[in-house]
């Protein structure tokens, strides 16, 4: 199983970030710019309740990398657990 190292040294699974990124990634185009959307309301609730809470704290360091490196066009919002498109 390949795996991926966050910027905050986690090991993840690949296949967990890239589901993850897909998710959001799809979710993009529709975002309205300087409305603040959180996690959960980026990966649509199918996706997010599936998860058990150790998973959607993983996503959610998962996303903190994709932004950190650029991979997702996001930037952190003034806020607890928010992202705001960017």
């Amino acid at each position: 199983m390949n795996s991926i190292v966050l910027n905050d040294d986690l090991t993840v699974p690949e296949v967990f970030f890239y589901d993850l990124f897909q998710q959001v990634k799809d979710i993009t185009p529709g975002m309205i710019p300087g409305v603040k959307y959180t996690l959960e309301m980026l990966c649509g609730a199918p996706f997010w309740d599936a998860l058990t809470d150790g998973q959607k704290r993983i996503a959610g360091r998962c996303m903190v990398h994709m932004v950190e490196t650029g991979m997702m066009p996001l930037q952190f919002a003034e806020g607890r657990h928010e992202y705001a498109s960017g």
